[in-house]
C-alpha cells in the first residue's frame, strides 16, 4: 500500500494564491489611466465650489479607474477628494469615513505629506462638530509632518485652519499668532492668494481686540488684492467685514453702504446662504440707524432666502430682528409672534448639536465594543490553538498555555475596564446634556418674559398717547401682558427636560406631601432650580408679590419653616 505525502499548509496555500492571481491579474501590476484620471480630477476641482453634485459625478467616474485592492497615490487623492466634497457639503459622517480611508492609505505609502494633508481635513471636520480637543490633535500633527518635509505652501493652509480654530475658542491672541505666520510664509513665495486671506483673517482678530482702525487697514490690503485678481467672493466677505466694523464704531451710513455692497456680489453669485448672513447684519444696522421700514424689508429677505436654504441659524437671526422691530414699532403682538418663532429654532438648533454630540460619543463606544468583541475571538482562537499543542507540547505546552491564560485574563480585565469607562462616559455625556437642555429651556422661557417686559415698559410709555379711536387698545394689551408665559405646551415641554435631570423628583414629591396641587408643584419645581422670585413669576404669569404669597401658604401648608423649603427640595 502507497503512503500519502501530506502536503504542508503553506504549500497549498501558495499553490491556490498563485491560481488566484493567474485568473485575477496581481493587483501591483493593475495599471491605472492617469492622463483620464487627471482630467476627471481637474474637473471635480473646477465645479468643487460652484456645483457641489457635479464634482462628485466626476469623483465618482475617477472611482472606476483606481484599483482598490492596492495603496496608491491615485487611491489617496480620490479619497482625500471625497472627504474634502462631503466636508463642503455638510455630510461631516461620511467625510470621517473617507478621511480614515486615505489615511490608511497615506500611512501604507508611508507618506508624510499626504498624511498631513488627509490630517488636516479631519482636522475641519472636527472643528465644524464642535470637537475642538480633537481638531488640535489633527491640525498640531498635521503641522508637525509638514514642518518635517518643509512643504511651505501646505504648512500655511494648516495654519490658517489652526487660526480659525482658535478664534472660534476664542482664543484670539493664539489666532493673531497662527495667522502671523501664516502671513509671513506665504510672503516668503509669494501666495498672492494665500496672502489676501490672511490680510482678512488678521482684521477680524483685531476686530476682536476693537483694534478697528489696524483691522480697517488689513481689510484694505485684503481688498486690494481681490480687486487686482479679480475675486469677486473675497470682495464680498471683505466688504461684510468691513461693514461690521463701521457698525461697531456708529458709523451706520458706511456700514449699510459696504453690507449692500457685499449683498449684491453674493446675489450674482447666486450664494444664497452668504445673502441670508450679509441681509440679517444689514437688517441689523439699519434697526440701529432707526430705519425700521428698510430694516424689516431686509429681515424678510433674509428671513424668505434662509427659508429656502433651510439655514436653521439664520432663520432663527431673521426672526431675532424682526421682533426687535415689531417692538420698536410697537406692533407688540407681532413682536412676541416673532419672538417665539426665534426661541424655536434656536431649541431645534440646540437640540441637532445635542443628538450629533451624543451619536458621535455612542459611535466611538460601539467601536470599542467591537473591538473588544474582535479581540476576544482572537484570543479564543489562540486559546483553542494552544490547547490542541498541548498534546503534543507536553509540560512546556501548558506552561505556555497557562502563561498566555493569565496574558489573556489580564487583557479582558483591561478591556472590560476600558468599555465600562466609555460606557460611564456616553452616561455622563447624556446627563450632561439633560442638565444642559433643560438649563437652556428654562433660561430662554425667562429671557421670553424678560423680552415682553420690555415691549410691555414700551407700552406703558406709548399706551397714553394712543387715540381714543381705539378704545379697547389698552384692555386688549393689558390681556395680552397678563397671560401665562409657562403655557401647559411649555410646561409639559419643560417637565419633561426636568424629569430627565432629577428623575423621580414628582413621584418623591407626592408620597411625602400628599395633596399638593398642581401649581404648588410647578413652584416647588421651580424653586428647586433656585430661580428667583421675580424669574417665577415672569414664568407663571403673576407678579412677584404673589409668588411670595403662594411660597408663604405652601410652607405654611407644609408645615416647613422659613428656608426650609429649599434645603428640603434637594434632597428630593
Amino acid at each position: 500500500m502507497r503512503s500519502i505525502k501530506l502536503v504542508p499548509l503553506r504549500g497549498i496555500l501558495a499553490f491556490y494564491s498563485l491560481v488566484f492571481w493567474a485568473c485575477q491579474g496581481d493587483p501591483s501590476t493593475i495599471s491605472v489611466d492617469v492622463d483620464q484620471f487627471d482630467r476627471y480630477q481637474q474637473k471635480y476641482e473646477d465645479y468643487f465650489a460652484r456645483k457641489p453634485d457635479s464634482a462628485l459625478y466626476y469623483l465618482d467616474l475617477s472611482k472606476n479607474l483606481v484599483p482598490d485592492q492596492v495603496p496608491s497615490s491615485e487611491k489617496w487623492l480620490l479619497h482625500h477628494n471625497y472627504s474634502r466634497h462631503y466636508f463642503f457639503v455638510g455630510n461631516y459622517s461620511k467625510a470621517i469615513d473617507y478621511c480614515l480611508t486615505a489615511k490608511k492609505t497615506a500611512e501604507q505609502l508611508g507618506d508624510s505629506l499626504l498624511l498631513a494633508k488627509t490630517l488636516n481635513v479631519l482636522g475641519n471636520v472636527q472643528h465644524h462638530l464642535g470637537n475642538y480637543v480633537k481638531a488640535q490633535e489633527h491640525f498640531h500633527r498635521s503641522l508637525k509632518l509638514l514642518e518635517s518635509v518643509g512643504d511651505l505652501a501646505s504648512t500655511a493652509v494648516t495654519l490658517t485652519n489652526i487660526g480659525l480654530l482658535y478664534k472660534d475658542m476664542s482664543e484670539y491672541e493664539k489666532a493673531l499668532q497662527a495667522f502671523d505666520r501664516c502671513l509671513t510664509l506665504d510672503l516668503q513665495f509669494q501666495d498672492t492668494f494665500g496672502i489676501m486671506l490672511d490680510y482678512n483673517h488678521k482684521g477680524i482678530i483685531l476686530k476682536k481686540f476693537a483694534r478697528y482702525e489696524e483691522a480697517m487697514e488689513m481689510f484694505d490690503q485684503s481688498l486690494a488684492i481681490a480687486e487686482e485678481i479679480d475675486d469677486p467672493l473675497q470682495k464680498a466677505i471683505v466688504f461684510n467685514n468691513m461693514g461690521l466694523v463701521e457698525n461697531e464704531l456708529g458709523h451706520y451710513p458706511k456700514a449699510i453702504e459696504y453690507l449692500d455692497k457685499a449683498l449684491q456680489i453674493k446675489k450674482e453669485l447666486k450664494l444664497d446662504r452668504e445673502m441670508a448672513i450679509t441681509a440679517n447684519f444689514l437688517s441689523e444696522v439699519y434697526l440701529n440707524d432707526l430705519q425700521w421700514a428698510k430694516s424689516e424689508a431686509m429681515g424678510q429677505e433674509a428671513l424668505t432666502i434662509s427659508k429656502q436654504t433651510g439655514v436653521k441659524d439664520q432663520i432663527s437671526k431673521a426672526y431675532d430682528n424682526l421682533s426687535k422691530v415689531a417692538g420698536s414699532q410697537g406692533r407688540y403682538r407681532d413682536a412676541y409672534a416673532y419672538l417665539t418663532q426665534h426661541k424655536v429654532y434656536n431649541d431645534s438648533i440646540l437640540n441637532e448639536a445635542r443628538l450629533r454630540q451624543t451619536k458621535e460619543i455612542e459611535a466611538s463606544y460601539q467601536t470599542g465594543k467591537q473591538e473588544e468583541q474582535i479581540a476576544s475571538l482572537v484570543l479564543a482562537n489562540k486559546n483553542e490553538t494552544l490547547k490542541r499543542n498541548a498534546f503534543a507540547g507536553g509540560l512546556i505546552a501548558s506552561v505556555l498555555l497557562g502563561g498566555m491564560a493569565v496574558v489573556i485574563l489580564r487583557i479582558r480585565i483591561r478591556k472590560n475596564r476600558q468599555i465600562q469607562e466609555k460606557e460611564k462616559e456616553v452616561f455622563d455625556q447624556q446627563i450632561k446634556n439633560y442638565e444642559n437642555d433643560l438649563a437652556y429651556f428654562t433660561r430662554s422661557l425667562v429671557d421670553k418674559n424678560n423680552r415682553i417686559e420690555e415691549l410691555n415698559l414700551e407700552v406703558a410709555k406709548t399706551k397714553k398717547d394712543i387715540s381714543k379711536a381705539c378704545p379697547n387698545y389698552g384692555e386688549t394689551i393689558d390681556h395680552l401682558f397678563r397671560s401665562t408665559i409657562l403655557t401647559d405646551e411649555e410646561w409639559l415641554e419643560f417637565k419633561k427636560r426636568f424629569i430627565q435631570v432629577h428623575a423621580g423628583f414628582f413621584t418623591n414629591l407626592r408620597d411625602r406631601y400628599p395633596g399638593l396641587t398642581e401649581t404648588e408643584e410647578r413652584l416647588m419645581a421651580l424653586t428647586k432650580l433656585k430661580l428667583t422670585n421675580k424669574e417665577i413669576a415672569g414664568m407663571l404669569g403673576i407678579s412677584t408679590e404673589s409668588v411670595n404669597k403662594s411660597r408663604y401658604r405652601l410652607r405654611k401648608k407644609l408645615e416647613m419653616a422659613p428656608g426650609e423649603m429649599e434645603e428640603v427640595l434637594s434632597e428630593v
